[in-house]
């Protein structure tokens, strides 16, 4: 038997739940119109055009509100850890994070 038969190591649950709550921080610290967004798309799955749809603006203008609220996600995410690593992962990180988060709901 191999340590990855065994499932997550402690450590690796503890790293996940503080990612996670690292997300959460991130993004009750964006303006309410990019949260509202990030929520749209990842925790309802929304598709942009839905979302411009429910906002009333054009696809582009939902795309593009999408993209801010990333931007500035991955920047409040940064500036709440002091881990190189943990800044390091954002960019390909919070989108997982998030599907989890929404998994657990």
């Amino acid at each position: 038997m191999s340590l990855c038969e065994l499932g997550p190591t402690a450590s690796a649950v503890v790293a996940k739940e503080q990612e996670e709550q690292l997300l959460l921080d991130a993004l009750f610290r964006l303006p309410l119109a990019h949260q509202l967004v990030i929520e749209l798309f990842y925790w309802e799955e929304l598709s942009v055009a839905e979302i411009a749809e429910a906002l009333g603006v054009p696809v582009g203008t939902a795309a593009t509100r999408l993209r801010r609220a990333r931007q500035l996600l991955e920047e409040q995410m940064a500036m709440l850890t002091s881990s190189q690593a943990v800044r390091e992962r954002i960019p390909f990180g919070f989108e997982t994070w998030a599907r989890n988060l929404r998994a657990q709901q």
